[in-house]
């Protein structure tokens, strides 16, 4: 079977490389890491708790989550503009 996703191994450095601040520690490098692995067990679990409801209690549950996102990213991006930055902009405070 052809793996449809990327690993999340991989999202990871994707992710480092792109958010993570070159200057960052062990220890900050390592929580950022369980971060997003504590983000990406959340998906999971969501997928298979959306799995077992039937179609219309899974869309409504897939539509909260996206709503969900939709908000937290346009709340960043408010915020970056506010400041000056970008949602990559590392944050200063």
């Amino acid at each position: 079977m052809r793996l449809i996703v990327a690993p999340i191994a991989d999202a990871w450095k994707s992710y480092e490389s792109k958010v993570v601040p070159a200057e960052a520690g062990d220890v900050q490098r390592q929580e950022c890491r369980r971060a997003f692995m504590a983000g990406a067990l959340f998906v999971l679990l969501a997928i298979d708790e959306l799995g077992a409801l039937g179609d219309e209690a899974a869309i409504a549950g897939l539509q909260a989550l996206h709503q969900e996102l939709q908000l937290f990213v346009a709340s960043q991006v408010s915020e970056a503009s506010v400041k000056g930055g970008g949602l990559n902009a590392r944050r200063s405070d």
